[in-house]
């Protein structure tokens, strides 16, 4: 209802015994209305009509035509916004888009960081073990190992086994 508020509509019409029908928010100002194609489908898009170096304001104009019937006259309704709250509430989600996924990047690499110590602590086990058998202090890997690493170290006991027997041998 008042003027110059970012919110505004207006029916024109083409044809026979058309008028145009504009929101009391447009006060002395009309919407222009595309030389387009009659098109039942809304046509979305921005516009500069409304811009000058005092106001600055565009819009973003949703249009569609229809034809009543029984009617020769053929109608464009247009509802037209302000850019500058659309403006800012890309501006927002922009923003905590950024900072979400930012967030979201930041907590995987500490996560990925957290799984790789932690998935490789057995495989250091293993290798203070060997290094344990070097020095002499134990002749065999022990058996309270994960699954996963298991056979591996079933295979080096195996080895360390066979290599015993064969020293036995040599002697």
């Amino acid at each position: 209802i008042e003027p110059g508020v970012g919110l505004y509509f207006q029916i024109t019409g083409t044809g026979p015994g058309a008028d145009t029908f504009a929101s009391r928010s447009l006060w002395d100002r009309r919407l222009q209305a595309t030389d387009r194609q009659f098109n039942i489908k809304p046509h979305l898009y921005d516009s500069e009509e409304f811009w000058d170096p005092v106001r600055k304001e565009k819009l973003r104009i949703a249009e569609r035509d229809v034809i009543l019937p029984g009617s020769k006259v053929h109608w464009r309704f247009q509802v037209a916004e302000s850019r500058e709250a659309l403006d800012q509430q890309i501006k927002q989600a922009r923003l905590t888009l950024f900072w979400s996924f930012g967030a979201l990047g930041v907590g995987l690499l500490v996560l990925a960081t957290l799984q790789t110590f932690y998935g490789l602590w057995p495989l250091r086990r293993v290798r203070r073990e060997v290094a344990a058998i070097r020095s002499g202090e134990k002749t065999r890997i022990g058996a309270d190992f994960p699954t996963e690493i298991r056979p591996l170290t079933e295979e080096i006991n195996q080895l360390l086994a066979h290599s015993e027997e064969q020293a036995e041998e040599a002697r």
